[in-house]
């Protein structure tokens, strides 16, 4: 059993380990086979492999029914989980009887990484291009209200301004009426025409229209803004490096994604103003900000509840740090609990539930700042008091960007 570079164990019907060969104890960190002779998994793997595992060779005990080729994902308390190919069988003695296990596994851990990451890239590349398609679309849909909204806009300037002209005949209505008053009774002909202006209420009219148009006129530069900001942030098809206004790239991403955000936290910004024109992929940048973004207001969601009325605090600032830039976003969240923390960026890694994420988002964010615009990305966490995330970019880019990320798993952070 020596030479054999497969995995084998023989266990007792307690699931200990009575016989093992050199490759298992070297894959549990072992260094002699004899170290790991009536130890159980449980001594090893996490609680949760560990008792799957129990449960499965109590298993092919109890029926004699053998597990053949099972694909199992090993998860270990001090690195990172692994990959084998297992062969599960019931170990009999010269009677037949079933008096332990033994089973052979096979490391596949870099057949499987290289599988997930041909997905991660084909995940990627199905995402750019749905981006891009929803980059257009909204690139349109956002020409065509901004068209319609600056014809209403036109007309209620123009409602508000010859408002104040009618104002003057109002006050000149109003003069000559309470001059008439003061001459005696009106004529019968003339105070059957002023009838139906005595009933409007003038006074109520000119005190709320201009409070109608004031409050029209504030709704309408909202739909503006959220326009601008929705053509800002789908920059549709842009593949080379463009000078962007990161301040202004950031705030409409802030505002495309306010409906994710609003109802759990309040939003602090703190932007440099002196900050310069920074070459980036600017639809690129704002995914990666919204992905964080939307994370953050997740986090704060899991402290605060949703609709409880309660709110965290989503901070976002910019600053200039020599020949960088760095963009810190916090939240008042949750925080990334000490066993998550290193496999942050790993693909398809989520501490979410299923339905809120895919563990694809901050993968990505690494793959855009890291690999296609030579920057950082770093986290400050403090479980149960919140998380910032770091982004640092070059004021300066030297070479085209990388449109596809390195095919090898980020180092923990």
């Amino acid at each position: 059993m020596t030479t054999i570079p497969s995995a084998i164990y023989f266990k007792d019907l307690k699931s200990r380990f009575i016989r093992v060969n050199q490759a298992l104890a070297k894959s549990f960190g072992q260094a002699s086979p004899d170290d790991l002779v009536g130890k159980t998994d449980f001594d090893f793997f996490t609680q949760e492999h560990a008792q799957a595992a129990y449960e499965d060779e109590q298993r092919i005990i109890q029926t004699g029914t053998p597990i053949l080729n099972l694909v199992e994902k090993e998860t270990w308390p001090d690195r990172p989980p692994t990959w084998v190919a297992t062969t599960k069988m019931p170990l009999r003695d010269e009677h037949g009887t079933i008096v332990g296990t033994f089973g052979l596994s096979t490391d596949i851990t870099e057949q499987k990484r290289n599988e997930e990451q041909r997905a991660a890239l084909e995940l990627q590349l199905h995402q750019a291009q749905k981006l891009e398609s929803i980059g257009r679309l909204a690139a349109g849909i956002a020409h065509e209200i901004n068209t319609p909204t600056q014809y209403v806009s036109d007309n209620i300037h123009f409602i508000g301004k010859t408002l104040g002209d009618l104002e003057h005949v109002f006050a000149a209505y109003t003069g000559l009426l309470q001059w008439l008053r003061t001459q005696g009774p009106l004529p019968p002909e003339l105070a059957a025409l002023l009838a139906p202006a005595e009933k409007v209420r003038l006074d109520y009219l000119r005190r709320e229209i201009p409070v109608a148009i004031s409050d029209a006129e504030e709704g309408l530069a909202r739909v503006t803004k959220i326009v601008r900001a929705m053509k800002n942030f789908s920059h549709p098809g842009q593949d080379t490096f463009t000078p962007v206004d990161l301040n202004q790239a950031i705030e409409s991403t802030l505002t495309v994604s306010r409906n994710e955000w609003k109802y759990v936290a309040e939003l602090v910004t703190d932007f440099d103003p002196q900050l310069p024109l920074i070459p980036c992929l600017p639809g690129e940048f704002n995914q990666v900000i919204l992905n964080i973004v939307v994370n953050a207001a997740h986090a704060i969601a899991d402290v605060v509840g949703f609709n409880t009325g309660k709110k965290g605090t989503i901070s976002v600032s910019t600053r200039l740090d020599g020949n960088w830039v760095e963009i810190r976003i916090r939240d008042t969240g949750t925080g990334i609990p000490l066993h998550a923390q290193p496999h942050v960026f790993e693909q398809f890694y989520t501490t979410k539930q299923i339905g809120k994420g895919t563990g694809q988002g901050l993968a990505l964010a690494r793959a855009v700042i890291v690999d296609q615009h030579a920057g950082t990305l770093t986290f400050e966490t403090q479980p149960a008091a919140g998380t910032t995330f770091i982004i640092r970019l070059p004021l300066q880019q030297t070479t085209p960007p990388n449109k596809e990320p390195r095919n090898e798993t980020p180092p923990a952070r």
